[in-house]
């Protein structure tokens, strides 16, 4: 794989010699509140036909969107995304979902600034997309709908979706309604083998999920006290149901063939609501202030039936009902000062409160009737009190953009219920970042920083795993890792639409999260020590032309790393957890505009990850994705796509190893290799705007 980038930024650099620049992107001056941007006009993306501002920025060399990330606060989580130079005021409603109800014509142009940046809701961002919109003048109204088509079981999921742009007493608004349905379908087998590696038992897997939801949103922004006042709220109810029957046939004659059932049921209803309002003060000083709001309920139903393969008739059955519900509420204040020349200074303080309160009940009939069973840990409540601060300064050189910057933050986190314990936790985040601009269409960037992880309430609260018929406890001692990261970054722009980044990484990585083993031979999430990943990255937009290709582009993101830490049972050094050695996509499309259609394929692999129990090992892969797509603007506003979806019947594989006793210290006891297929699919969508 590491190859393979590095032959890819090859090609890229000796096509690159062969395009002309571009004479609609327009590339201006790095500016200390800005960054470096490249402008795209409209009239950019007027060859793709879009519908919605996401098909347009979407189509941006080298850029991938990144929807934000579940972490500490508001601050810390932001996308790479902005719509008129500001962050929307959301967490839950991501940036893909509000690009999604925005018109394409709404869009003057979009710009792609690349960092550092001062502002410190986008820290940790180093490529940025502002969405730039026109004056509202009228409504209008934004619509897609369509289906896919299970080609092996012919199900059918539809989904519709509308939003509507309009003013309203000088307030711009969009409102937004989706609907969708949602099936899927894995197939394969799992054989079962002894600790000699003898097949044992001989399975046939079928699950089957099927999903609803239903999504509402507003968002507005309008002119307030001399200053601009914007709001966002999204309301949301979702229901999968997932089966899974595994038909199971035991190698030994003693025991005869069985079925296990398990089945789920899961809910979420969630609401969110944003307010931010933002004003200019005389001599260089802007204001922000920020309130946001967010609660979850997530009820879920499980069932198991688990026969006796032994002893003919007898079956055991589990019910686990799990009502959960999590909130967060934050509060920001962020001041800007751009008074100094070449400088904007920016001082943030935000106040969050985080809770979770986790209810289970377990009830298991061997036989004689259901009983209840402890699940130790699994009925708490947990909050979380945090208080932040930060302080940066960046400031123009020349060619070189330096920014600095120090946040501290300081929280509490209590746990009552089962088990009562406090914690308290308090970080220092220093930040060190310089962008040196050779060329408006080449930049150079190193930076160092400290990140603080984002704890999950769900890893303090035990819980029963039906999967491996197991019990996932919980840590209510759980702290976050924090990393120190160092980057080092090129970015080219070649002509109109040829991109490439590329960047080399190292972190250090303190309080690794994984699961820790316990004295008493159980295991639980913890931190296992302090651990290092280093790695390089690449993506990029390439276009054909110079191969024959006309209007054809390959779009490639990749990604290669190592990790090491030293795995608490062995003693030993070994890789993280949940982490693939390298991960590859590529999208290739071609127009037509003439002709008024497009064609292309769209590629996603990666490699293997592990999980490092106490007493076993787990391989998962993921199936290679191949897509395939045809689109048409034949009919007048209207766009109509046809893909093949899953071509390669990607599904996923599992390799569960599992000990006598400590892994890798004893004998194995068995092994569990499963392989399951995806099904093919046909997706029709239409879309327009009226």
């Amino acid at each position: 794989m590491k190859s393979s980038l590095f032959s890819v930024v090859a090609v890229v650099s000796v096509a690159a010699s062969q395009l002309a620049q571009a004479q609609d992107v327009t590339e201006n001056s790095c500016e200390a509140q800005t960054g470096c941007a490249s402008s795209y006009p409209a009239s950019f993306f007027a060859q793709f036909r879009p519908v919605t501002a996401l098909d347009m920025v979407r189509r941006l060399p080298g850029f991938q969107i990144a929807d934000g990330e579940e972490t500490r606060g508001f601050g810390g989580a932001s996308g790479n995304i902005l719509i008129n130079g500001e962050r929307p005021s959301a967490k839950s409603d991501t940036v893909s979902d509000i690009l999604e109800r925005i018109p394409a014509e709404s869009v003057s142009r979009i710009d792609v600034i690349r960092g550092p940046f001062a502002r410190s809701d986008l820290r940790g961002q180093t490529l940025v997309a502002s969405v730039y919109l026109k004056p509202q003048s009228a409504g209008v109204l934004t619509w897609e709908s369509g289906g896919d088509i299970l080609l092996r079981s012919n199900t059918f999921s539809p989904f519709a979706s509308i939003s509507y742009s309009g003013e309203w007493n000088a307030a711009e608004y969009v409102f937004g309604v989706s609907v969708e349905q949602d099936r899927d379908l894995l197939s394969g087998a799992e054989l079962l083998t002894d600790e000699i590696g003898a097949p044992a038992e001989f399975r046939d897997e079928t699950e089957r999920e099927k999903g609803r939801e239903i999504v509402v949103s507003l968002s507005s922004n309008f002119d307030l006290a001399g200053g601009r006042a914007s709001f966002n709220g999204r309301g949301a109810t979702e229901k999968a149901v997932a089966v899974e029957i595994s038909d199971r046939t035991p190698v030994n004659v003693g025991l005869i063939d069985y079925t296990v059932l398990q089945s789920s049921t899961k809910k979420l209803r969630s609401f969110e609501a944003g307010v931010d309002y933002e004003k200019a003060l005389p001599v260089g000083w802007n204001v922000k202030i920020l309130g946001l709001y967010r609660r979850d309920r997530l009820p879920e139903f499980e069932e198991l039936s688990d026969p006796d393969p032994a002893v003919p008739g007898r079956t055991e059955l589990s019910i686990s009902t799990v009502r959960a519900r999590t909130s967060e509420l934050i509060g920001r204040t962020a001041v800007e000062y751009d008074g100094v020349t070449g400088h904007l200074i920016e001082g943030a303080v935000e106040a969050a409160r985080n809770t979770l309160d986790n209810r289970q009940m377990l009830i298991v009939d061997e036989g004689g009737g259901f009983l209840p069973e402890i699940v130790p840990g699994a009925n708490a409540s947990v909050s979380e009190e945090r208080v932040e601060a930060s302080l940066q300064d960046s400031w123009r050189l020349g060619a070189l953009t330096l920014e600095t910057g120090l946040g501290i933050e300081a929280s509490t986190i209590r746990q009552s219920g089962d088990v009562a314990s406090s914690q308290s936790l308090f970080y220092v985040r220093p930040s060190l970042s310089a962008l040196y601009a050779r060329t408006g269409a080449q930049q150079f960037q190193a930076s160092f920083r400290r990140e603080v992880a984002q704890l999950d309430f769900f890893d303090f609260v035990s819980a029963s795993d039906f999967d491996d018929q197991d019990l996932a406890l919980g840590n209510p001692e759980l702290r976050p890792e924090t990393t120190w990261v160092a980057e080092v970054a090129l970015r080219q722009r070649f002509g109109e639409a040829g991109a490439l980044n590329l960047a080399l990484y190292r972190h250090w990585v303190s309080d690794v999260q994984d699961l820790l083993p316990l004295q008493d031979g159980d295991e639980t999430p913890g931190n296992i020590g302090d651990g290092h990943r280093w790695g390089v990255k690449a993506d990029g937009a390439l276009p054909l032309d110079w191969a024959g290709l006309s209007n054809a582009r390959l779009d490639f993101e990749g990604e290669w790393r190592r990790s090491r830490v030293i795995d608490p049972v062995t003693g030993a050094a070994r890789r993280f957890s949940n982490e693939q050695r390298w991960i590859a996509s590529a999208e290739f499309r071609q127009d037509f505009t003439e002709q008024r259609w497009a064609w292309g394929w769209e590629l996603d692999l990666g490699a293997p990850e592990f999980e490092f129990g106490l007493d076993e090992f787990v391989r998962s892969k993921e199936g290679a994705d191949l897509d395939l797509y045809w689109e048409s603007t034949w009919l007048k506003s209207v766009k109509l796509r046809i893909e093949l979806k899953n071509m390669l019947r990607g599904g996923d594989s599992r390799l569960r190893t599992r000990f006598d006793g400590a892994r890798d210290l004893s004998p194995v006891a068995l092994e569990e290799l499963r392989d399951r297929h995806g099904a093919r699919a046909l997706s029709i969508v239409f879309s327009g705007t009226i």
